[in-house]
């Protein structure tokens, strides 16, 4: 369930994330296209201002060249007049949006500069020659009247671009306050979903360390019960190792005294065969081995716990073959220490039957000599403590 809160958590977070940043995106794609507005409206109100001074520096210019007669004087016209147009043309690009900029361009302030660049130079020169005193006063007052007009014209177009800039920067205002207002927002709700998950991370490490702790103490308390039971198994092995001891001294005491009379007996005979019996029958497993691991003998119990006859194993398997392959290499190292010191106790083995299945057994053995001290065979007593349905060897 905490997996699951935490999870929602971080998913919310990461779709916030998300809608902020494409949030941010259009906020700064909306910027970027008013600014570029604002910065139009700004050139077009430069580029009003400065036709307005070329048209009457051209002007002066001109009245200039007509008083004087300096052709210095006619060329410095004939540059501003380029420059006239160039700002026109500058302008009328600038507001080819704007329907009615468009307009008041073309159809009030372009017949205005028409006329104060349409003369050539020789033109010029000839009204100079021509003109009178009078005539030029007379010319000079239209003219001023024609740049009054023109700057009544040029002033409107500066209004309309200043009222549209106002609007604009208006506009820029309040998208940015929106990105504010959601940048900050987005960055608060983050923060506490952040710190919502990192409670829930918290509060489930906590959990976890209980668990932990809880299982810490099960399995101390599982260890002692196996220690428990593991000196308890280790008494009953002693125990039963003692029996099966003085029950194979027994055994093949009897049964060399059963080849030496051969049949002497018929009591004696009885006596063999009920020894016999008790050792293939024992409740316990019996077997020898010799010294390179090959099964001299093998008691029936045994046998019957491995779904073998005599025949299959007695002499033709090696211990290993009824080994779980897991245990190989402890039982070389176990069976080397055995032939060393004569002895093994409370070994733990996993058998493997002939179907396939798995049972588990403790193990004891002595080791048998000759008169000269050579090793002969194992006498081998193994105990069943559990079958292939339970978990594990103890």
């Amino acid at each position: 369930m905490k997996t699951n809160r935490v999870a929602n958590l971080l998913v919310a977070s990461i779709l916030l994330a998300l809608v902020s940043a494409v949030a941010k995106y259009i906020n700064v794609s909306e910027k970027k296209q008013y600014m570029a507005l604002i910065n139009r409206a700004y050139e077009i109100i430069r580029r009003s201002t400065e036709l307005e001074f070329l048209l009457a520096d051209a002007e002066n210019c001109e009245r200039a060249f007509v008083l004087k007669r300096d052709s210095a004087d006619l060329i410095t016209y004939q540059n501003e007049v380029s420059q006239v147009r160039y700002t026109y043309d500058t302008l009328l690009r600038l507001v080819s949006d704007n329907d009615s900029e468009k307009a008041l361009l073309q159809t009030h302030i372009k017949p205005h500069i028409d006329r104060f660049t349409t003369l050539s130079s020789e033109q010029i020169f000839a009204e100079s020659e021509a003109i009178t005193r009078e005539a030029f006063a007379l010319r000079d007052d239209t003219t001023r009247n024609e740049l009054r007009s023109l700057k009544a014209e040029l002033q409107g177009l500066v209004n309309e671009e200043d009222a549209l800039l106002k609007s604009r920067a208006a506009s820029l205002k309040r998208i940015t306050t929106i990105n504010d207002i959601l940048h900050y927002s987005s960055f608060a709700l983050i923060c506490i979903i952040s710190g919502l998950a990192l409670k829930a991370l918290l509060d489930k490490d906590k959990k976890n360390q209980e668990l932990v702790a809880s299982l810490h103490d099960a399995n101390k308390h599982l260890e002692e019960n196996v220690q428990e039971r593991t000196l308890e198994l280790e008494r009953k092995s002693n125990l039963a190792e003692k029996l099966n001891r003085d029950l194979q001294d027994n055994f093949e005491e009897l049964q060399s005294f059963y080849e030496t009379l051969h049949n002497s007996s018929k009591r004696a005979e009885d006596t063999l065969r009920e020894m016999r019996d008790l050792y293939e029958n024992a409740p316990t497993g019996y077997h020898s081995l010799d010294a390179s691991g090959m099964i001299v003998r093998m008691n029936q119990t045994e046998l019957n716990w491995l779904g073998y006859t005599h025949d299959e194993v007695v002499g033709k398997m090696h211990f290993t073959n009824v080994l779980a392959p897991e245990e190989h290499t402890d039982y070389r190292e176990n069976f080397a220490s055995f032939l060393r010191q004569g002895y093994v106790r409370n070994l733990r083995h996993t058998f493997v039957r002939k179907d396939g299945t798995r049972l588990r057994i403790v193990l004891n053995a002595t080791a048998i000599y000759d008169n000269r001290g050579k090793y002969v065979m194992s006498r081998g007593v193994s105990y069943l403590i559990g079958d292939s349905s339970e978990s594990s060897i103890i």
